[in-house]
């Protein structure tokens, strides 16, 4: 893991907790750890979809403060359904989806990952902003003319493990289905997270371990 800490990085811990059960258990707590860092803090950005974003946007608002957000994905698709499962999933999707709308429209500016998909779906009264911190170099790619089929050829997939919605696991399907039509694939897995040892036995269950490499987390360089 990348070193966060140096000058002028400072951080405020939270109490310890895990999953949502912990969450609620500890929540008085919580909210007391963010009251007092927020009051700290002469200028607060919030970065969503998270609980604690939508706990310190609501405590800057009771405090008649403005902050900025930095939305970088969608509650609505992380609680879907197939994507996540929870015997409350459908009650914490409209739950995470209205805070982030709440959290978005009242923030006094907002920076989207997307150039218009969630900016319609989670609109603000402040200003807003598009970019995104994925960078694709073009001289790092090759092209050429079209493959023959019966050629080999990788598929790469680069991000964090620890949620269903990334697709890994359709991913993991669908090479089974390509393999069948007779294709010479290999999968590259980047990225770590509490899903492996489960994406590593589904890839043994499919006869996918002489085609599949999980790399775990890798350096720009590295997934180049």
């Amino acid at each position: 893991y990348a070193v966060a800490s140096g000058p002028g990085i400072s951080f405020c811990s939270l109490p310890s907790y895990s999953g949502l059960t912990g969450f609620i258990r500890h929540i008085g707590a919580v909210r007391a750890a963010i009251g007092r860092a927020v009051d700290d803090c002469p200028a607060v950005i919030v970065g969503s979809p998270s609980p604690i974003a939508y706990l310190t946007a609501r405590a800057l608002s009771s405090r008649a403060r403005s902050y900025g957000a930095h939305i970088v994905g969608d509650p609505d698709q992380v609680f879907s359904k197939g994507a996540f499962h929870h015997p409350l999933r459908a009650p914490l999707r409209q739950a995470a989806t209205s805070a982030q709308r709440k959290l978005s429209r009242h923030a006094s500016a907002v920076l989207f990952v997307t150039a218009e998909t969630l900016q319609r779906k989670y609109p603000t009264n402040g200003k807003v902003y598009s970019a995104s911190d994925v960078w694709l170099d073009d001289a790092a790619f090759q092209s050429g003319p079209p493959r023959d089929r019966a050629m080999p050829f990788t598929l790469v997939t680069v991000g964090m493990l620890d949620q269903p919605y990334k697709g890994t696991s359709v991913l993991l399907d669908a090479g089974v289905r390509l393999l069948r039509l007779g294709l010479a694939i290999s999968l590259r897995i980047v990225g770590c997270g509490r899903l492996i040892p489960e994406l590593q036995q589904r890839a043994d269950r499919l006869g996918l371990e002489s085609v599949v490499e999980f790399l775990g987390q890798l350096d720009r360089n590295g997934v180049q």
